[in-house]
């Protein structure tokens, strides 16, 4: 099963599901977890990597600066 994550308008990324893709304009439509829908850009979705793997999504790296930590 393919988890996708979308940013949302706080900014923050939330797990959804893919309900229709516009490969012309480069966006979907996805549902969130609480039901609530939108319109998100290709480059706004992360895809999950295996279980437990950390995985910065600026720059692909497996550690973090201290600074970048929540």
């Amino acid at each position: 099963k393919e988890m996708l994550l979308a940013r949302w308008t706080d900014g923050l990324f939330y797990f959804v599901k893919i309900t229709r893709v516009s490969d012309t304009n480069k966006t979907c439509c996805v549902e969130f977890e609480d039901k609530s829908v939108a319109t998100v850009h290709f480059k706004d979705l992360l895809e999950e990597k295996e279980e437990g793997v950390t995985m910065c999504h600026c720059c692909g790296g497996e550690e973090s600066e201290q600074s970048n930590m929540l």
